[in-house]
């Protein structure tokens, strides 16, 4: 054998000594000890394309709504959420749920592969707070040296696998030692199939690293006012690794990008006046099974823009809290709420003043928000395909006039109710008591 660092003839000449044989195996050995300690364990990022295994920039994938109606703040007050959805980094580096981000030596190292998601700060300037989260406008303007706003603001979370999030924070830094929020994959990584296997034995995958939440609300202005339309970028996806050669938190997977859009500023109607409480009043058993009740009147007044006001498609409908109590062979009856000493076998119905029929009650609007005495936030988006059926009505005014509000004009509209005995019900089955139901009066533009 020969040994390192020596001639083969100074080896021969020592061949007989034992101890020097001995000498020589154990330099070997630490030889290769050495050398093996020496190797470095690493894992470097993958390339992009459109083969299988790879991935894409995210700017190339935009996310967001691809519109958005933004109705005046009277009617969709500061904070109102318009869009909020959860994209997986699947959709945001190409589709590709096994596209190879990162390749590694060894587990030790494979483990250590993270997500650092931040804000881009680039052109993003100014915001609002809603409940002491804070929101970015839409538009950038550049240079920033003027006031600028838009009607929607937006929100960026990383979402990790267990549904636990983290605000996304501003940074510029490309450095490893940066602000960005740092996703750690929990260890989440493959053998590699790749045909560089046999060096980076183990891959880290975009269906390991983290989702994006982007939530869209209602900013403080009613106009917009943006000197140059953003270029959407608005997040940026790197890699942070401790053995990560070289790496970045900056943008090692490229950006998050807003789709190409404008939030659209709509003309609106609300309900602005409604009676809290409407006496059906007390009758006789044989009096409301003979359908002699009589008839309750009440008014329900709306508002709406009086630029450009949508009132000649406006829809009106009346919502039961308790939808269960509809009766589900006919939806023109609504049966009382549990309370004490509730009577049976009749119902609430309600129509048009004037109206020789009754309607059907609102069965499902899907509609979001809140609406109180001072204040209506109630958007019924679901509502627009909804039809008569459901309990859809053309709005029908019977006298307009100014509204106490600048700018906009209200419309009164008359309505009745009564009490009258449940379909398949004999009279006899009818028993005394108390009825009382609560629905929500609800308008919506179609």
């Amino acid at each position: 054998m020969e040994l390192a660092g020596m001639s083969a003839a100074a080896a021969r000449g020592r061949r007989g000594y034992s101890f020097t044989r001995g000498l020589g195996f154990l330099f070997v050995a630490i030889a290769c000890a050495l050398g093996s300690a020496g190797a470095r364990a690493i894992c470097v990022e993958t390339g992009t394309g459109s083969g299988d295994g790879l991935w894409s920039f995210a700017q190339g994938q935009p996310i967001g709504p691809s519109s958005i109606t933004v109705y005046p703040q009277k009617f969709m007050p500061v904070g109102t959420v318009l869009f909020d959805q959860t994209y997986p980094m699947t959709y945001l580096l190409g589709g590709n749920a096994n596209a190879v981000v990162a390749k590694c030596t060894d587990t030790a190292s494979a483990s250590k592969v993270s997500a650092a998601l931040r804000l881009d700060d680039t052109y993003q300037f100014g915001g609002f707070d809603v409940g002491g989260t804070r929101y970015y406008y839409v538009q950038y303007v550049y240079p920033s040296n003027s006031t600028m706003y838009t009607t929607v603001g937006w929100k960026l979370y990383g979402v990790m696998a267990d549904g636990s999030q983290r605000e996304l924070v501003f940074n510029d830094s490309g450095a490893a030692s940066n602000t960005a929020v740092v996703f750690p994959t929990s260890g989440g990584y493959e053998s590699s199939t790749r045909a560089d296997k046999l060096t980076y034995p183990y891959v880290v995958m975009a269906k390991h690293f983290p989702s994006v939440r982007l939530v869209m609300v209602r900013s403080p202005y009613d106009d917009n006012k943006f000197a140059v339309v953003s270029d959407g970028y608005i997040g940026r996806i790197g890699i942070a690794h401790t053995d990560y050669g070289g790496g970045s938190t900056d943008s090692t997977y490229g950006y998050i990008k807003f789709g190409n859009y404008q939030p659209t500023p709509s003309a609106a109607c609300g309900v602005s006046s409604v009676p809290r409480t409407v006496d059906l009043g007390s009758h006789a058993k044989a009096t409301v099974a003979a359908g002699s009740a009589p008839w309750s009147g009440f008014t329900v007044t709306y508002e709406c823009t009086s630029a450009n006001s949508p009132v000649s498609s406006l829809r009106i409908g009346f919502e039961p809290q308790q939808r269960g109590n509809l009766v589900a062979t006919n939806y023109r009856y609504l049966k009382s709420d549990a309370v004490a000493n509730a009577a049976q076998g009749v119902g609430i119905v309600y129509r048009r003043q004037g109206e020789s029929g009754s309607r059907y009650w609102v069965q499902n609007s899907g509609c979001s928000g809140v609406s109180t005495a001072t204040q209506n936030n109630s958007n019924c988006y679901l509502a627009r395909s909804q039809t008569q059926d459901q309990g859809w009505y053309k709005a029908n005014y019977l006298s307009s006039g100014s509204s106490a509000t600048a700018g906009y004009t209200e419309y009164a509209e008359p309505f009745e109710a009564r009490l009258e005995l449940l379909p398949d019900t004999a009279a006899n089955d009818v028993t005394t008591g108390g009825v009382t139901a609560t629905v929500n009066v609800l308008v919506n533009q179609p």
